[in-house]
């Protein structure tokens, strides 16, 4: 999977990456998720120590900035949302 030209990828923040990609639409969006989601579940990771595989996981958050004053309100709210994704899944299991 390619990025475009207009977007950016970044880590943001311990294990919290963000994807700029302006100008989508839903189903755009829809589309790069599903691609990402795939590309994720395929990868494993295997430290020579251990006899296990290590999974990676993928969760996402998205909105417009049309919608906030600031990018660094909107970062706020995506990574509060990723918070709590990761709390409930980990509640969860």
């Amino acid at each position: 999977m390619n990025l475009r030209p207009t977007d950016l990828l970044c880590r943001y923040a311990g294990d919290r990456f963000i994807a700029l990609l302006p100008n989508l639409t839903s189903s755009q969006l829809g589309s790069v998720i599903h691609q990402l989601e795939q590309a994720i579940a395929s990868y494993s990771i295997k430290p020579t120590s251990s006899v296990a595989a290590t999974y990676l996981s993928f969760s996402y958050s998205h909105c417009s900035t049309k919608e906030f004053e600031s990018a660094q309100s909107a970062f706020e709210l995506l990574n509060n949302r990723m918070v709590q994704q990761k709390h409930d899944r980990t509640r969860v299991a």
